[in-house]
This record gives C-alpha cells, sequence and structure tokens, in this order.
C-alpha cells in the first residue's frame, strides 16, 4: 500500500466521511482500497491530452456502475486526475465536490491531520448541522430569503440560523454551511422581539443599514470589503459605535451591497416559547 501523510489523511477522511472510496491510478484506472497491484512509477503527468481522456473514459465506465446518479462525489486527488473525469459524471447529473481545490500540498496535509486531532469537535459540529436539518425537515425546508419574511411569519423569541447558500462545509459535501447563530428576545423580560433583531441585521426593505447596530452587517462589510478590494474606499467601516451623516452617506453604498448579502442568505429559526412563572403556596 502506497503510505504518504496525504494519503494517509485523505484516507482517513474518505473512510469517516464517505459511505466509499476508490482510489485513482494512473496505470490501472479505478482501484478498490482492498485490491493488491504491483508498484509502479506512472502518473497522469506523463501522459498527452488524449492519452488523459481516454483513461478518464475508462475510470468513468468503471465508476458508472457503482454509483447513483443522484450521489454527490467527493475528490481529494490532484486537479489533473478530478478535472479530466468530473466533466463526465457532471454530464450526468452527478454532483462534485472537491473539499482541497484550493489548497496547496502542504494545507491539504495540515488540514487533513487537523481533522484527525480534531475529531471529537467534528462529531459535536456534524451533531449540530444534524439537529438543524431535524428541525429544517419538520417545517419541510429550511426559509427562505428574509426579503420575502415579516413580523407576522416570524415567532416572537428564538435561536437564529443563517446560510450561505455558495459556501459549503469543507467536511460534508453539499450541505450549506451555518456563518451566524444567535439568540434574541430569550431574556427575562425582554422586549424586543426576533424579527425585530433579524430586520437589523437584513437592513430596511430599501436596502439601507446600520453596521454598528449589527455585528453580522459589520462582519458581512469587513469580508465584502477584503473581497472586493475596496478597504481604502471606506475607512471609517466599523469604527466607533456612532456615526455622522456625512460617514454615513459615505458608506451607504456599501451598506447596500451588505443587505444585498444578507437578503440572500437562507435562515432558519427555532422558536422559544419562555414559560410562564409558577406562583407556589408553600403550607405555614
Amino acid at each position: 500500500m502506497y503510505r504518504s501523510p496525504l494519503f494517509d489523511g485523505a484516507r482517513h477522511f474518505a473512510e469517516t466521511r464517505c459511505d466509499s472510496w476508490f482510489i485513482l491510478s494512473a496505470k490501472h484506472g479505478l482501484l478498490q482500497p482492498t485490491e493488491k497491484v504491483d508498484p509502479y512509477n506512472e502518473s497522469l503527468y506523463q501522459l498527452d491530452e488524449a492519452a488523459q481522456e481516454d483513461w478518464a473514459r475508462k475510470v468513468y465506465g468503471q465508476l458508472e456502475s457503482r454509483i447513483e446518479k443522484s450521489s454527490a462525489v467527493v475528490f481529494l486527488a490532484g486537479v489533473k486526475y478530478r478535472s479530466k473525469l468530473q466533466k463526465h459524471l457532471q454530464r450526468d447529473g452527478v454532483k462534485i465536490y472537491a473539499p482541497m481545490a484550493e489548497l496547496g500540498i502542504g494545507r491539504q496535509v495540515a488540514w487533513l491531520q487537523k481533522l484527525i486531532r480534531e475529531a471529537n469537535r467534528l462529531r459535536d459540529l456534524d451533531r449540530l448541522y444534524a439537529l438543524i436539518s431535524r428541525l429544517a425537515s419538520r417545517r419541510n425546508c429550511i426559509d427562505p430569503q428574509l426579503v420575502s419574511r415579516s413580523s407576522k411569519t416570524v415567532p416572537q423569541k428564538g435561536i437564529y440560523f443563517f446560510f450561505q447558500q455558495d459556501e459549503f462545509r469543507m467536511t460534508q459535501p453539499l450541505e450549506m454551511r451555518v456563518v451566524r447563530i444567535g439568540t434574541h428576545a430569550v431574556s427575562k423580560g425582554s422586549k424586543s422581539t426576533l424579527w425585530n433583531r433579524l430586520r437589523t441585521h437584513r437592513g430596511a426593505v430599501d436596502g439601507s443599514g446600520n453596521h454598528r447596530g449589527s455585528i453580522f452587517r459589520l462582519h458581512v462589510g469587513d469580508a465584502l470589503l477584503r473581497k472586493l478590494k475596496t478597504e481604502s474606499r471606506f475607512p471609517e467601516w466599523g469604527v466607533g459605535q456612532s456615526a455622522n451623516a456625512a460617514i454615513r452617506d459615505m458608506e451607504k453604498e456599501m451598506e447596500l451591497e451588505v443587505s444585498k448579502t444578507i437578503s440572500s442568505m437562507p435562515v432558519q429559526w427555532l422558536n422559544i416559547e419562555m414559560r410562564r412563572p409558577r406562583t407556589v403556596i408553600a403550607p405555614t
């Protein structure tokens, strides 16, 4: 059996996170983990374009009878092996997921080894997501974006979860990542409502908002500024608990972008019913 820190980490991921797994071999195509082969020194990088395409068709033929069309396939192999094969799978509607696609070899090894070290924490995260999924199934779905919600359709008190549609858990293919969890109006005597808090995060109907009144808006704005490389245009973003009219006017463009982003996020909530206090009459 071939051994390396990268292969050992990938094998642990496959055995603990996937239903079944296979090894991609430049010489043999698709191998079962239990298959034994003689040592060889071949790589797809040594083959020309036509030979690589032939290899991909061969492996696709081997895979076709072993996976369902509705399956999700996780690639831990390198880009050359993945890119030649995934187009055949995508043509059949198979969902493709490559959690380490943006990582170099060193960071891949570090990430895989971290998963092994933090196995207990990962189990806790899996349990959390399973509970959220269970909550969503009881309500038939994860609720649509906040743009379609109002105070009449949101409970008075509860816990809320925001998801990012185009961002998934690295350890669980095609499962939307939770990007914000919060509670509101669950403390004794609270007069505010869950909807008021969600609306503060989302912003007003016209897209305006106040990131100084919502830490979630602040973080989303920070991320957008870095993504768009526009930090220099908004030097006062996140500075202070309040801002004058001139600064707020300058930041309006970014507030609109933040509102647009948060409004598009699916959201789920758990209604929290507060127990009424009981009057206790004790014997004297």
